[in-house]
């Protein structure tokens, strides 16, 4: 299967890119076994964690919105997420009236997802107000990134939980990370320069680079993904170097990552109450992610 990681074509699978995760469903309920999967993977997919019932009414509830923004093909069915050609999808992270609706909110947030994370913790647990939801377009894509750039001023034990609103597969866009990337020593100096940088304070954009396949084959490891169904949720840390395959369908990528940390950690004011936002950049110059990484040594 040809597919695009960034700005190169690639096959699935291939050197350096695997088409599979492991399935860590089994172990909800044992709070030591996944954090033991956490730290040894560092990620954990779990497969139908959602009634699958749940998760579709949220797609409806999101696919309605993306409608009235007229985003949508006019002769689209209720569950098609077709695109309007030229037409870009509204803007969703951050926006209360679609992140907080009842239906996509007791997903994104509700009793399962939070206690989950209590068990992770083993303690309880809070989520930033922010939610990063989004109709990925055709042509879109993700670089590859650690999220510590973006909320490392809050809590050190932050994870990220990426949800699908639907099918995601690799040819719609899907999520991949590079396991090793936020422990083992081969990547240790990329944690210690971009991985305690922060985007705003340092004014640059955030992402490490444009081609995640340069990263493996430069440091090592292997970047992992697979075909994402409604009701997986997949959780990793804020060192884990991630990305997405470039959408290649006439269709949007309906997903949203939230973050949840402990509740007795401080927390990073940028995401929470009514002012959350991604504008509160630095007021220095822009910066080129060129510079930056000439200045790490990476």
């Amino acid at each position: 299967m040809t597919l695009r990681l960034g700005v190169r074509d690639v096959e699935l699978p291939s050197a350096g890119l695997a088409s599979e995760m492991r399935d860590s469903a089994s172990l909800i309920g044992d709070a030591a076994a996944l954090r033991t999967r956490l730290d040894d993977d560092g990620y954990v997919l779990l497969r139908g964690f959602h009634p699958v019932d749940e998760v579709l009414r949220a797609r409806e509830v999101i696919l309605a919105y993306l409608a009235d923004a007229g985003a949508l093909a006019v002769d689209a069915g209720t569950s098609s997420a077709r695109c309007r050609p030229g037409t870009a999808p509204p803007n969703m992270k951050g926006r209360p009236e679609i992140t907080h609706h009842p239906a996509v909110q007791r997903v994104l947030e509700g009793a399962p997802v939070t206690g989950l994370f209590e068990a992770l913790f083993a303690e309880p647990a809070r989520t930033f107000d922010y939610k990063w939801l989004r109709a990925t377009a055709p042509g879109e894509f993700t670089g590859a990134h650690a999220d510590s750039v973006y909320m490392g001023r809050g809590s050190k034990r932050l994870l990220s939980c990426w949800v699908p609103f639907g099918e995601v597969t690799p040819a719609l866009g899907a999520i991949a990370l590079c396991p090793g990337s936020e422990s083992s020593a081969a990547y240790e100096r990329v944690r210690e320069t971009y991985g305690q940088s922060d985007s705003d304070r340092d004014g640059y954009g955030g992402w490490l680079t444009l081609d995640p396949l340069e990263l493996v084959e430069s440091f090592g490891g292997t970047w992992q993904t697979t075909t994402f169904a409604p009701g997986d949720v997949l959780v990793f840390g804020m060192q884990m170097l991630h990305a997405s395959f470039v959408n290649t369908t006439d269709q949007y990528r309906l997903s949203c990552d939230v973050r949840f940390q402990p509740a007795s950690d401080p927390i990073d004011e940028r995401w929470v109450g009514e002012g959350a936002s991604e504008t509160k950049r630095s007021d220095g110059p822009h910066v080129a992610t060129a510079a930056m990484r000439r200045a790490w040594g990476l």
